[in-house]
């Protein structure tokens, strides 16, 4: 059934969907394309899922800002072609994501290579995936069932859709304690020996990101399913099934995304990839840590945009301390307002500060905050155990300022600031 109005065309694939309640979501995917037969490629890849109507748009988005009677409420997807440059049009995408409801999600498709300061800006401007043209068919089908699966999540439990805090974890060096940072602040996070009676249990996913050279995993002897490799060969793509099957639980405290056991280029992860697992990641748990590699790579634009806390380990020597500078200036480039906070690892908090650490705090303009001392023979248990030192022992001297870390990030959980990426 074909309907033409003021340049728009609503296609009803399937049966039409049945009349809706007052005040009730049609759920229905806007497809805004000038290309031809786009909006009809979008109607056919969404055949598998019954009741779905596809509108379909042929104006400009700066024409569709000035509709008065466009409803967005009506969908749960907005699918539109971005094009580099077009700052009114960008402007305009702005206009619109602002009169969307929060249940609606924009996907921008791409039909070229685009940088990652645009993707940036699209995200920004409140885009929730930026997707090639080429693979449009199976990632807006994902969009629909994970629309879907939501709603019988929270129709059946009340509550099931997570808006996890995402936390990275940097490194100034090599063995300066930044994995074993990540998996006692997963730890803590998951309320391990300090829940209250009958609180529920927060999710908590823990990433390796350094799949070339990260050993979070054999840390706590877990190892990789196979999911990840697949991932990153273009040979499996993030999704709520991914993660279900890829993930692995340690205990009864949170789940791991181990490095594959084979090697992987650092650049076998595409910006594209990385926005699609964050945004599930996202969805499925409360809190997310993520443990970078040491090397510049691509696919960190959409983890600076979407980040809620980016932890720098470092310690005091002067190498160091210059390193962890010159990460605060590449993350602040274009990010200025990514909360970062440094982590002096290895070192006891001294009750005066000298005139070098002075020096240090002014050379990186934010204060020394977090100070997690050595505890080696803790450690050593820990490492031969394949345990965290906190499970180890809830003595040891990084626990008061771990819980410390942990209770900050829980309150970007429940004060409601977050980043709007």
């Amino acid at each position: 059934m074909k309907d033409e109005v003021a340049g728009a065309v609503f296609t009803s694939y399937r049966s039409p969907p049945p009349l809706k309640q007052e005040g009730e979501r049609e759920g229905g995917i806007l497809v805004v394309s000038q290309t031809k037969g786009m909006g009809e490629m979008v109607g056919r890849a969404m055949l598998a899922e019954q009741d779905v109507g596809v509108k379909i748009d042929t104006r400009q988005l700066s024409q569709l800002v000035r509709d008065e009677a466009l409803d967005l409420g009506l969908y749960s997807i907005v699918v539109f072609e971005a094009h580099p440059g077009n700052d009114l049009e960008m402007k305009a995408l702005r206009e619109l994501c602002g009169l969307a409801g929060s249940d609606t999600r924009f996907l921008a498709m791409t039909a070229e290579q685009v940088t990652l300061a645009y993707a940036k800006d699209l995200m920004e401007a409140g885009v929730d995936e930026v997707l090639p043209l080429a693979a449009v068919r199976p990632e807006l089908r994902h969009a629909v069932e994970l629309e879907g699966e939501v709603g019988r999540q929270i129709d059946r439990r009340g509550e099931d859709h997570r808006d996890g805090v995402i936390v990275a974890v940097s490194k100034t060096r090599g063995g300066i304690g930044a994995t074993s940072l990540v998996l006692n602040l997963a730890f803590c996070l998951s309320g391990a020996g300090r829940r209250k009676k009958g609180a529920p249990q927060p999710r908590v996913a823990v990433v390796d990101l350094d799949f070339q050279n990260g050993n979070l995993g054999s840390s706590i002897d877990i190892e990789d399913k196979g999911g990840y490799l697949e991932l990153l060969k273009g040979k499996q793509q993030p999704s709520f099934d991914f993660l279900r099957g890829t993930m692995v639980r340690y205990k009864d405290h949170f789940d791991v995304l181990a490095a594959p056991v084979d090697f992987a280029p650092l650049d076998s992860l595409t910006p594209e990839v990385m926005t699609l697992l964050l945004s599930e990641l996202r969805l499925a748990y409360d809190y997310v840590v993520l443990d970078l590699p040491r090397a510049l790579v691509n696919w960190i634009e959409p983890l600076l945009a979407r980040a809620d806390e980016m932890l720098i380990v470092t310690d005091t020597s002067v190498p160091s301390i210059r390193q962890a500078r010159r990460l605060i200036d590449l993350y602040t480039q274009e990010h200025v307002r990514l909360p970062i906070s440094v982590v002096v690892s290895m070192e006891k908090q001294p009750f005066s500060r000298s005139e070098s650490l002075k020096e240090a705090t002014n050379f990186l303009e934010r204060p020394l905050e977090h100070w997690l001392p050595r505890d080696d023979a803790r450690a050593k248990k820990a490492a031969d155990s394949g345990q965290p030192i906190l499970e180890v022992s809830r003595r040891s001297p990084i626990a008061k300022p771990l819980s410390k870390l942990a209770a900050r990030i829980e309150e970007i959980q429940t004060n409601g600031a977050r980043r709007e990426a």
